[in-house]
């Protein structure tokens, strides 16, 4: 790759500079919001979950609470993944950028990826994504173990005459 050119005081130069630094603070403000919702709504969804179980309220106290964590938890993964798309733009971007003012770190962390030869990345691949797929799914059975284990072992010995 080239160095930056001679004339690095010119308009265009000083424009690319400042998108690329915007794009910057946008896809890192993006990841900041995502995990901070995410502990607000895992966090928060299973400390109700336990706490509900420990009411002395019946089975549908816990099921309700429940069923709004798996939501919750559901809700934050689908809010990832829509903001890893617009990250990946904003890191396209910067590609793009580096690549006319003769820069290499976001070339070089997105080849070494295998993102590079899409025109826009779908950021369906990092592994904080993936992360992220395993703990929603993997929640989401537990939870629903712990309603069908609630049912069966507290509602339903109750309805059988």
């Amino acid at each position: 790759m080239a160095a930056i050119p001679p004339n690095e005081k010119s308009e265009k130069y000083k424009n690319l500079r400042a998108e690329y630094a915007a794009a910057n603070r946008y896809s890192q403000h993006l990841t900041v919001i995502q995990w901070q919702v995410g502990s607000i709504l895992v966090g928060g969804g299973l400390a109700a979950v336990g706490l509900s179980l420990t009411a002395k309220q019946g089975v549908f106290a816990p099921v309700f609470v429940t069923l709004a964590a798996i939501v919750g938890i559901i809700s934050w993964f689908f809010f990832l993944r829509r903001n890893s798309e617009f990250a990946g733009i904003a890191n396209w971007r910067m590609v793009a950028i580096e690549q006319e003012l003769g820069l290499e770190l976001q070339w070089r962390l997105n080849s070494a990826s295998g993102r590079l030869s899409e025109p826009y990345p779908t950021v369906h691949g990092p592994s904080g994504y993936r992360n992220v797929k395993w703990l929603t799914i993997i929640l989401v059975v537990v939870l629903s173990g712990l309603i069908v284990y609630l049912f069966l072992h507290t509602a339903w010995p109750n309805y059988i005459p």
